[in-house]
């Protein structure tokens, strides 16, 4: 049995707008997607085979409409700064580690990133880490 929520007229509208105003190949193939699913009422396994994309990336794409709107799955770049802070921040956050360091202490990046998990509330890599220190001219 499909598993095919209802869309309104106004989406299905929305989505055949973007299908016309677009020039990326790319994103045109996941508004057909979007199309296909929602206003045809196709299964995943003939989408997949009409569009050439996974049932499962499908499934996430109509997923991402539902939650975010065209937004979520046009092409346009994200840009801008996706930190978890602002550089004053940062400054803020790394300003004991400074002192720290100022008076001797070893600091080390994997003492950094447990607080920066703590107060950021993420799961950020050891990169994270080593480019933040960078921007903040932390040398050995």
């Amino acid at each position: 049995m499909s598993n095919i929520k209802k869309f309104s007229r106004e989406q299905i509208a929305e989505i055949e707008c973007a299908m016309r105003s677009t020039r990326s190949k790319n994103e045109y193939r996941r508004l057909l997607c979007l199309l296909l699913r929602i206003e045809h009422k196709m299964p995943l396994d003939q989408v997949s085979e009409i569009v050439g994309f996974n049932k499962c990336y499908i499934s996430k794409l109509v997923s991402q409409y539902l939650k975010h709107g065209l937004d979520a799955i046009s092409d346009k770049p994200m840009g801008g700064n996706r930190r978890n802070m602002t550089y004053e921040e940062e400054e803020e956050f790394l300003r004991p580690f400074f002192e720290r360091r100022s008076k001797g202490e070893i600091v080390t990046a994997a003492e950094i990133l447990k607080k920066y998990r703590e107060v950021t509330g993420t799961n950020a890599a050891s990169s994270t880490i080593y480019r933040l220190l960078d921007r903040h001219n932390w040398k050995r």
